[in-house]
């Protein structure tokens, strides 16, 4: 039979120093996970970054039919007047419309949440002040 050591195996790991981890700089998959992180913050149905985007839009949408206002008002030939409308005029309008429906569906989003949200507040009151709950009701008389 083996002579058992003065020390036992709790000891032996205790006794010898845990080894200090290195610092390193964070990884790629831990910075591409805060960019996403980040980046799933802005698309949150409270970030308002739909809003801003569409004002942004708009803005640039009115100086483009600005600047081809200024270019298409200078010329009296409508053939030199065409190739303003086709590209800024049309591209103008293009923008002012997609930074509207950006602005509408920021908002619509918005305001859909704090519906959700508030319904749910209710239906939770609800069930703490002891209202019965139509969807068991339901399916118990299936």
């Amino acid at each position: 039979m083996p002579q058992p050591s003065s020390l036992s195996t709790v000891e032996a790991v205790t006794a010898t120093p845990a080894p200090e981890p290195e610092r390193t700089a964070p990884s790629r998959t831990a910075l591409s996970r805060a960019r996403r992180i980040k980046l799933a913050s802005w698309l949150a149905p409270t970030s308002n970054a739909a809003v801003y985007a569409g004002l942004a839009l708009i803005v640039i949408g009115f100086a483009l039919l600005a600047w081809t206002w200024s270019r298409v008002a200078g010329t009296a030939i409508v053939a030199l007047q065409l190739p303003y409308l086709a590209s800024g005029g049309f591209s103008g309008l293009g923008l002012l419309v997609v930074g509207t429906l950006l602005i509408y569906l920021g908002v619509k989003r918005r305001d859909s949440w704090n519906r959700e949200r508030r319904l749910e507040a209710l239906a939770t009151a609800l069930r703490a002040a002891g209202a019965r709950d139509p969807e068991v009701e339901n399916e118990a008389l299936d």
